[in-house]
């Protein structure tokens, strides 16, 4: 029997202070997963994800991992972006497997964004978002 493809899309925008400094960086990021086969109780495909850079300058050394997993493992643990200029969008794509009850349970996805921000130092943030089929 071959499975049915699915295409999830998850969107979330925020916002960061830095510091005590009143400027406001933001980013967007997306992401979509492609369910394309399931064994068992497990879904395998491709997740898809776009970082937009609206921060007014470069952030480097980009990575989105799983937070809390919560039934879901990504390729190498990290979908990485590397420079994102201002104003910018990067995309990357890998291999994901989950349990097709996480999938279907509408529990949010835990991400953490990690990058370097215009003067270097090293940020983490933490960002909840639901899947939507």
């Amino acid at each position: 029997m071959k499975p049915k493809i699915r295409q999830l899309s998850v969107t979330y925008l925020f916002t960061l202070l830095v510091g005590h400094s009143a400027m406001a960086t933001e980013f967007s990021v997306t992401t979509n997963l492609e369910i394309k086969e399931a064994v068992g109780n497990q879904v395998m495909g491709n997740v898809t994800a776009d970082v937009l850079n609206m921060s007014g300058s470069t952030i480097r050394n980009v990575d989105l991992r799983l937070a809390n997993p919560g039934g879901m493992t990504v390729e190498k643990g990290v979908l990485q972006f590397g420079r994102i200029p201002s104003d910018d969008v990067k995309t990357t794509t890998k291999l994901f497997n989950a349990d097709q009850e996480f999938v279907d349970s509408g529990e949010p996805v835990i991400w953490r964004l990690d990058y370097d921000d215009a003067n270097g130092n090293h940020q983490q943030e933490i960002i909840s978002s639901d899947l939507v089929q």
